[in-house]
């Protein structure tokens, strides 16, 4: 699957790919093996708040109706001298640069072996990754508070399970019916970030 959109708002857009995968093979007349896979990358660009007072959305509401966003000269006027307390937000909006990127992948894993007609075991495995960043550079025009400022955000996270499922069922009699169950399970969850910024 792919997507494309570009934003409602003027230098936005989104872009994402996934994959997914089912697999259930039937390998004996006890044993039965299935796997499940999901990966996808998605890549937004000016598409996240940026927060109060340099959101060119925020802004277009406080800017005052009947100024101008551009002096006599074409160039910008970034201050509306009687409404807002932020920045003119067709230049915030125009002269913003943000990627925001986010990689995902899901894999699922189940094997069943049925011991005997009484006795099954289910071996299931999981796995989760995400990765994202976030890279953004604010220009004079669209920076809030200082001439332009930069940054980038890294994380990861991990998250694993295993679970081993043993299962004791058996009808005695007709009318007795027992089920038994045993679990033993294991999960890991990792997170690991960092970020980088500076102005001036």
């Amino acid at each position: 699957r792919f997507i494309d959109q570009k934003g409602i708002i003027k230098n936005s857009n989104y872009r994402k790919f996934a994959l997914r995968l089912n697999v259930e093979s039937k390998l004996n007349n006890k044993m039965t093996l299935g796997i499940g896979a999901y990966v996808s990358r998605g890549k937004g660009f000016n598409n996240q708040d940026q927060g109060n007072l340099a959101n060119g959305v925020q802004q277009s509401i406080l800017w005052g109706p009947a100024e101008s966003v551009y002096n006599a000269d074409g160039t910008y006027q970034l201050y509306d001298p009687h409404g807002a307390v932020g920045k003119n937000p067709i230049a915030q909006i125009l002269n913003n640069f943000q990627n925001n990127i986010v990689n995902s992948g899901i894999l699922n894993g189940k094997f069943n072996y049925k011991i005997f007609d009484f006795l099954t075991l289910d071996i299931v495995g999981g796995l989760d990754a995400n990765l994202s960043e976030t890279d953004q550079v604010l220009t004079r025009y669209s920076a809030f508070g200082n001439p332009g400022a930069a940054s980038r955000n890294y994380a990861s996270a991990l998250n694993m399970q295993w679970s081993n499922i043993l299962t004791f069922h058996k009808v005695f009699k007709t009318i007795h019916d027992l089920t038994v169950t045993g679990v033993y399970e294991q999960s890991k969850n990792t997170y690991d970030g960092t970020s980088a910024n500076g102005g001036g």
